[in-house]
């Protein structure tokens, strides 16, 4: 087979530039430490580091997500606790209001109820990270506003919150909630931590009948139904 001068020299050129080309990508595959640069470098491979760069990227999102999810814990517990010490001292005046106080033991127990209310208040407004922890998933305004009268006297309690719990993924398809809602009158879903419809909670108003029967001094009504209502309510916080 005759071979020219010409296809000689192009084919040794040919060659050179493979060459050039091919010392090119093992460069740039030193200096990155990269073998893959592009898809069609290795197309079945550049797919398997597409998908791992993809589940780490998750992994690490799950990660935050459970960081968020203990430090959203920790808040609540500390909220849980709280209001758990504020129904103890209650549930010990219903007792002490036993009918052998006088009228003004009776009506300071009544002020300091009061102020529990107003103390509960303020703790189950807390917020974390610039939302508010139980107000559900409705997490942008205090979730819950008092009324009081021009003595000061707690007369209403009222929630804006919603029902619903917030969910967070830790995994694929895998969500957890740490924050119960507020407030749930139904007697589905989430436990309501200050009202449920299903264990008879209802922790604010309880408090306000107790407020009222002490300003009364109806140790009666406390006796049978306050301390009995609180007892309700201490179960369900601890539930909790």
């Amino acid at each position: 087979m005759r071979v020219t001068y010409n296809g000689y020299s192009s084919s040794l050129i040919n060659q050179i530039n493979t060459l050039v080309s091919r010392q090119t990508t093992l460069q740039n595959q030193v200096t990155t430490e990269q073998r893959i640069t592009n898809p069609g470098d290795d197309p079945a491979a550049f797919a398997r580091v597409m998908s791992n760069d993809a589940e780490a990227k998750a992994c690490t999102q799950y990660k935050n997500n459970i960081t968020l999810l203990q430090q959203q814990a920790t808040a609540s517990a500390s909220v849980i606790s709280s209001l758990k010490t504020i129904c103890s001292r209650a549930s010990e005046i219903a007792t002490q209001a036993d009918g052998t106080q006088s009228a003004k033991d009776l009506q300071d127990y009544a002020t300091e109820v009061s102020q529990l209310i107003q103390q509960a208040v303020q703790v189950a407004n807390t917020q974390y990270n610039g939302e508010y922890v139980m107000g559900g998933t409705a997490t942008s305004q205090a979730p819950f506003q008092m009324t009081t009268n021009s003595q000061g006297i707690v007369q209403q309690v009222t929630y804006s919150g919603n029902a619903e719990q917030k969910s967070v993924e830790i995994d694929d398809g895998v969500t957890v909630s740490v924050t119960p809602p507020g407030v749930n009158a139904t007697t589905s879903g989430a436990r309501g931590l200050l009202m449920d419809g299903n264990s008879g909670a209802d922790f604010f108003q309880h408090l306000i009948d107790l407020q009222n029967n002490l300003q009364s001094g109806n140790a009666g009504s406390i006796s049978t139904t306050d301390s009995v209502n609180l007892g309700k309510d201490e179960n369900n916080i601890l539930y909790h």
